[in-house]
């Protein structure tokens, strides 16, 4: 399976995908917590479940 990589909308940073849907891809930034896909060429943002998990509302 090829390697398909995204940009994270919050940190701008280089991520791998995490799975894939028979819609499109979810990728994963761990460095921000968040789960994102980018099906339709529109950025879905899924937080993290987490103890800290905080809402950047920029």
């Amino acid at each position: 399976m090829e390697q398909h990589t995204s940009v994270c909308p919050v940190c701008k940073q280089s991520t791998q995908i995490k799975q894939t849907w028979r819609a499109g891809y979810q990728y994963a930034c761990e460095d921000c917590d968040v789960l994102f896909n980018t099906f339709g060429g529109d950025v879905t943002l899924f937080p993290l479940e987490g103890p800290d998990n905080t809402r950047d509302t920029r």
